[in-house]
């Protein structure tokens, strides 16, 4: 590759996201190696030599990614996509069970999450769908088919498979794409209403009552237009109402599991057990932390799957509110250099596969994080180069790799069209 290349490279991005996984290595080998070591599995001391050769295989799959022309991307993102849903279906019938998601395919000892990469793939796809969709006739129906019929599909497997946090990924990036799309701001409102309401009924009903009123006079203020206000209406008290209604279809365990959110306490021995000790460990950091290794939570295997979706607590317990805070500083950066980027490059096709990796790193972080914080229910995803894992790790690396690609590569984009 050109020096000038490289020299176009965001080495900021670089630098934030081998801080993350540093920081992501160290919470993962205190959790692993530590004290803890003699009491969990014996399986997950490994955890910490397998992260690290993923951070090896990572390395060399970024100055691979990197190295790869534009028009490879713009001419393969169907066909990428194409399959990775078939190994999507192909996992929920041959894959392997890890708890509970049949999202995984053994390829000899490695196991591969297909839906980890399905995320890759339609980032990919929703910019090669939608720089067709500008070159031609364009409006936000065709936008709204368009992602439409490569999220929901996606999405749908992924709930099958059993995967919910993923498929919940999926699912945030239609408002988001829309709204970049130049859907108005109320009807991308309107959309997300529902996901609220909904969340306001698990926590405190009356707020979820609240909410939707809110919604009817803003949009009754901002619009004047009688449909909508009827939809706002409908989308935050019908939920409100079908949440009523889930209660007396679900098994008691399941509406333990929901209600747990709101009142953790009462479910201390059951379904709210780890959200009360992860909220114990990030507390009893305080603003310096325990020290490295030193986090009695930590090492006393108190938060179940510390290492991956959990890794959060060990940072919040061991370094603190200056280590927490440090994380949230990182993606910060990360989030607001891609987002600059975006509006640089003058290609729908870059644009939404920019716009695609913001919404999913942005949903990753706030669904974890908020989950260990306990403002959020607990449902099984990674925090981004931090988790263990190795292959969210591989896919997200590869959606930075790709979007830093873009950035050096942004002259071989086509002036006009596709």
């Amino acid at each position: 590759m050109r020096r000038s290349l490289w020299e176009n490279l965001d080495y900021a991005i670089l630098f934030v996201w081998f801080c993350l996984i540093f920081i992501g290595l160290a919470a993962i080998y205190s959790a692993t190696n530590g004290p803890s070591a003699e009491i969990i599995d014996p399986q997950m001391r490994q955890n910490f030599g397998k992260q690290l050769g993923f951070f090896f295989i990572c390395m060399v799959m970024m100055v691979v990614v990197m190295s790869l022309p534009v028009r490879f991307f713009m001419s393969a993102a169907m066909g990428i996509y194409a399959f990775m849903i078939l190994l999507v279906i192909a996992a929920r019938f041959i894959g392997k069970e890890i708890n509970g998601a049949h999202s995984w395919i053994m390829i000899g000892g490695f196991g591969l999450q297909t839906s980890e990469f399905a995320k890759v793939a339609t980032a990919l796809a929703l910019g090669w769908v939608m720089s067709r969709a500008k070159s031609n006739t364009w409006d936000i129906k065709s936008a709204a088919t368009g992602i439409g019929l490569l999220i929901l599909p996606a999405a749908i497997l992924i709930f099958v498979q059993n995967d919910t946090g993923t498929g919940l990924v999926f699912l945030s990036l239609v408002p988001m794409i829309l709204f970049w799309s130049g859907m108005p701001l109320h009807w991308v409102s309107l959309m997300i209403t529902p996901a609220i309401a909904g969340y306001l009924t698990i926590i405190y009903e009356p707020a979820a009552l609240v909410f939707s009123g809110v919604v009817v006079v803003a949009l009754f203020f901002a619009t004047r237009d009688w449909k909508l206000i009827a939809l706002g209406g409908a989308a935050g008290f019908g939920t409100w109402g079908s949440f009523q209604v889930l209660y007396k279809l679900l098994l008691p365990h399941q509406v333990a599991r929901i209600k747990a959110l709101g009142n953790p306490e009462e479910y201390a021995l059951t379904t709210g057990y780890q959200t009360l000790q992860s909220k114990a460990a990030i507390g009893s950091g305080g603003f310096m932390g325990k020290g490295w290794m030193q986090g009695l939570q930590t090492q006393m295997g108190n938060v179940p799957e510390q290492s991956t979706d959990f890794v959060y607590t060990v940072i919040g317990e061991e370094f603190g509110f200056l280590g927490s805070f440090l994380v949230l500083v990182l993606f910060a950066i990360l989030l607001v250099r891609l987002i600059r980027t975006t509006s640089r490059i003058n290609h729908p096709f870059a644009q939404y596969f920019f716009v695609s990796t913001v919404g999913i790193f942005l949903t990753h972080i706030l669904i974890n994080i908020g989950m260990t914080v306990g403002s959020m229910p607990v449902i099984g995803i990674p925090l981004p180069f931090i988790s263990y894992g190795g292959s969210a790790l591989m896919a997200n690396t590869a959606l930075l790799a790709i979007a830093m690609n873009f950035q050096m590569r942004a002259h071989e984009f086509p002036a006009h069209g596709y």
